[in-house]
C-alpha cells in the first residue's frame, strides 16, 4: 500500500470536514422538520437573509429576524420570542419560520445542539413568548 502525498491527505480531510458539515446540516433540518411544518422551514430559510444580531454567540443570541425579537440563551437554556405565530405554537415546542431563520443562521453544531434538546420530551428547554416588537429595521 502507498502512503498518499500531502496534498492528497489534505483533499481526504477537507472532504471529511465536508462530509461532516454536510452532516450536521442534514441533522439540523431533520431536526428543525420535527419543530415546524414543510412550508413554514422553505420560508425560514428566507428569513435567514433578515436575521440582524445584536448580540451574535457564542452563549447568547439577540437578534431581529424580520424586525421581531428572538433570543437564544444556552446558560438559561431559553429560546424568547413574539411573533403571533410562535405564540400560538409555543405550548406544543413547535417554532415559528422567524425561529427556524435564526437556528438556520447560527453555527450548525450549536443548532443542532439546541434542537436536540427542543424536541426531546424531557429536554430542558424554555420556550418563552414574548410581546414586545423587536429592535430591528421595520
Amino acid at each position: 500500500m502507498t502512503k498518499p502525498s500531502p496534498g492528497e491527505e489534505q483533499e481526504g480531510g477537507a472532504a471529511e470536514a465536508s462530509g461532516a458539515s454536510e452532516r450536521e446540516r442534514d441533522a439540523r433540518r431533520e431536526l428543525l422538520a420535527l419543530c415546524t411544518e414543510t412550508k413554514r422551514l422553505a420560508r425560514a430559510e428566507k428569513e435567514v437573509a433578515k436575521v440582524e444580531f445584536l448580540i451574535d454567540g457564542p452563549d447568547l443570541w439577540i437578534a431581529a429576524v424580520s424586525s421581531y425579537n428572538v433570543v437564544l440563551d444556552l446558560k438559561a437554556s431559553r429560546l424568547q420570542h413574539g411573533c403571533r405565530d410562535f405564540q400560538g405554537e409555543v405550548r406544543e415546542r413547535r417554532l415559528c419560520k422567524h425561529v427556524a431563520g435564526l437556528l438556520l443562521a447560527i453555527d450548525e453544531a450549536v443548532a443542532v445542539r439546541v434542537l436536540e434538546r427542543i424536541v426531546d420530551p424531557a429536554g430542558d428547554w424554555h420556550l418563552e413568548a414574548m410581546v414586545a416588537r423587536g429592535f430591528g429595521k421595520s
